[in-house]
């Protein structure tokens, strides 16, 4: 690498996408961030989805799989973004149970 850094073994292990998935791949991160947001993150609604194939022509048997690559994706997005938040609360909350509180001075 020119900067002299090593590529994390995410990116330099990353599996090659095939030139018919670029597709749906691209579906989705232009999708992503329609996610509703309230008290969680939510799913990319499948409107949304829906209305991206309207827009790039797509036909019936590439927006099923759009919806089903994207539905997909987003899915498993979501849930290693939950898995990594209750390991950083289980966490914290290991944390606060070993340090005791230190008294105020007042």
């Amino acid at each position: 690498m020119a900067s002299g850094k090593e590529l994390p073994p995410s990116i330099a292990n990353a599996p090659e996408l095939w030139g018919h998935n670029i597709l749906f791949w691209n579906g989705f991160t232009d999708l992503v961030n329609s996610r509703t947001v309230g008290m969680e993150t939510g799913p990319i609604p499948w409107q949304h989805i829906w209305y991206y194939c309207r827009e790039n022509e797509l036909d019936d048997d590439q927006t099923d799989d759009m919806l089903f690559f994207v539905r997909s994706l987003d899915a498993d997005q979501l849930n290693k973004g939950k898995a990594a938040r209750d390991k950083k609360v289980a966490k914290d909350q290991s944390k606060s149970k070993r340090q005791p509180r230190q008294p105020r001075n007042g």
